[in-house]
């Protein structure tokens, strides 16, 4: 009787152990595919049908960390802020140091307005644990932070990030030329040029990262260079007809400012030669707009100032400006003066004209 009734326990046991397997295996089965439609939903975009996909699969495997991730981030897709930042929250008690929930919970944080929580949430996600390729994500943080401080116009901070993001892309063209139009936007020239030029070091085929470089050269005052980047970007061939125009208008620019540049900072017989040159540019621009003013009564004072002022530099020659730096420099301000005042006077100039107004006005561009 004993060994029987054993074997009838021992049979009933291997029949539910063999069923409760069963069913767990069932479940573990509906969790996948519950999870699997929820990420194909997020993949399209269907957030809102990812929510309900992805909480059958916590309900067929709970406690799952990885399904709870994917509901929460289905969950703040759908807008549902409140009920994601509780599910992140969660999350982030059980590993506070994991760098995709802190970068989560700081995008929240931007979304319901708390600035210096979504702040600090971002560096603890830059600091915390990626189980992979830390590098990138760390420096992808770093640029989105970037980005929020920018947009709160906090721009000493958003460099400060930029600059160690921009440390940590010295090998990859596409990342030094995006760090580069980030400088851009908070208005580092020097920091976008440098960039840009890293972009173009590492792939001098990036037509994109040409221009870039050109324009910011330009921005700088440094003519020789922005030729040097136009005339590359346009030898490599463009073929856009629109943007080809706009690059050769912007390489005739560029040449035309370093024929016609005064700088204090060239050299002492290339500067009073082009000073020369400007005179008379300067000059005639001057006589044209006084005869074009039809009210003998507008702006008076400054016109006689200024017909004083080119009185005095009339007979000025090449070899007396050379030798004499304070004539240099005020000849440099006549012509300046001159040609901010016709342009308004007169109207936007063109021809050596615009390009002396834009040396009057460095980091203006007329293009």
């Amino acid at each position: 009787m004993f060994v029987v009734l054993t074997c009838i326990s021992l049979a009933l046991y291997a029949v539910t152990l063999f069923l409760f397997k069963s069913l767990q295996g069932h479940r573990a089965s509906l969790a996948i595919y519950w999870s699997n439609r929820g990420k194909i939903e997020m993949a399209h975009g269907h957030a809102d049908q990812a929510v309900a996909s992805l909480r059958n699969a916590l309900s067929y495997s709970p406690y799952d960390r990885s399904y709870e991730l994917l509901l929460a981030e289905s969950l703040a897709d759908s807008g549902q802020t409140d009920q994601a930042m509780n599910y992140f929250l969660s999350l982030w008690d059980t590993q506070p140091g994991d760098g995709f929930t802190n970068l989560e919970l700081a995008r929240l944080c931007r979304t319901k307005g708390l600035t210096q929580q979504a702040i600090n949430y971002y560096h603890a996600s830059i600091f915390g644990d990626w189980r992979g390729d830390g590098t990138t994500h760390r420096r992808n943080v770093r640029v989105e932070l970037a980005n929020y401080l920018t947009s709160i116009h906090d721009t000493g901070d958003a460099r400060a990030e930029l600059l160690i993001a921009s440390g940590n892309a010295s090998n990859n063209a596409a990342i030094n030329a995006s760090v580069g139009t980030d400088f851009a936007a908070i208005g580092d020239a020097p920091d976008a040029l440098n960039s840009f030029k890293r972009a173009v070091e590492i792939n001098p085929r990036d037509q994109s990262a040409l221009e870039a470089a050109g324009r910011l050269s330009l921005q700088l005052s440094d003519y020789a260079a922005a030729h040097d980047f136009f005339e590359k970007d346009i030898q490599l061939g463009i073929q856009d007809p629109t943007r080809k125009d706009h690059v050769l208008a912007l390489l005739e620019e560029a040449t035309r400012l370093g024929e016609l540049a005064f700088s204090p900072n060239l050299p002492n017989h290339e500067r009073a030669e082009h000073l020369l040159i400007d005179k008379g540019i300067a000059e005639a621009r001057f006589n044209s707009c006084a005869a074009q003013v039809h009210d003998p009564t507008q702006d008076v004072p400054a016109t006689l100032e200024l017909q004083q002022r080119w009185k005095a530099v009339a007979h000025v020659r090449l070899r007396a400006l050379e030798d004499d730096e304070t004539l240099q420099e005020s000849l440099s301000t006549l012509i300046t003066d001159t040609e901010v005042l016709t342009s308004k006077a007169c109207g936007t100039p063109s021809g050596d004209d615009a390009i002396l107004l834009r040396l009057a006005r460095p980091g203006v561009s007329n293009q």
